[in-house]
């Protein structure tokens, strides 16, 4: 079955950028510097098309300008005052985003093709990876506590549902990473592993 959207990822990315901006979590000056840097090196070509400028390397006055000429191109996406935002942007844009911003988009995103943003974890990160699955795991409880403290799950729980699969969302992915790292340690068996979206 198709999923069909109402916005473009493009628009999705940006509303989640301001959504982030309106919970006091992204710093237009910062999070400007981090995008354009980013575009320089993951869209080397459309930031050559663009009106944005790489700060100038020594020149101090002249770099607070190219900074501030970023900034205000920027903010104008942010606010949606300019439509055009070229495509090859969404994954700086993206990774430009403070967490956890981040990690909405990219769920969001991956939910789109029935996906997972599963991180690829390397041996050394066993412990850490747990954590992260125990600290969603608290999440999703707290955010479940008010759905089902009558013993349903209804229109009723309306206010809270969407924390709620966001929370779910966020474990999963964290579960599904888990799953890859203990899959790979076990390389003879990995075929008879069946992984969850995106793990691996």
């Amino acid at each position: 079955m198709t999923k069909r959207f109402h916005e473009t990822r493009i628009e999705l990315v940006r509303r989640i950028a301001r959504e982030a901006q309106a919970e006091r979590q992204l710093v237009v000056t910062a999070f400007a510097d981090t995008f354009v840097t980013l575009a320089h090196t993951m869209a080397a070509a459309a930031f050559d098309e663009s009106n944005l400028r790489l700060p100038h390397p020594t020149d101090g006055t002249q770099h607070e300008k190219d900074r501030a000429h970023n900034r205000q191109i920027v903010d104008r996406w942010l606010r949606g005052k300019v439509e055009e935002f070229p495509a090859e942007f969404e994954e700086p844009w993206v990774m430009a985003l403070p967490e956890p911003a981040r990690e909405r988009a990219l769920l969001a995103l991956f939910d789109r093709y029935d996906r997972l943003p599963a991180k690829k974890l390397a041996p050394d990160q066993g412990l850490s990876s747990f954590s992260d699955m125990l600290a969603h795991a608290a999440r999703v409880t707290d955010a479940m506590a008010p759905i089902v403290a009558d013993g349903r799950i209804d229109e009723g729980d309306r206010p809270h549902l969407k924390p709620a699969l966001e929370a779910v969302s966020h474990l999963m992915a964290s579960l599904a990473g888990m799953q890859a790292q203990l899959a790979a340690a076990l390389p003879d068996e990995a075929r008879n592993v069946v992984l969850m979206r995106s793990a691996g």
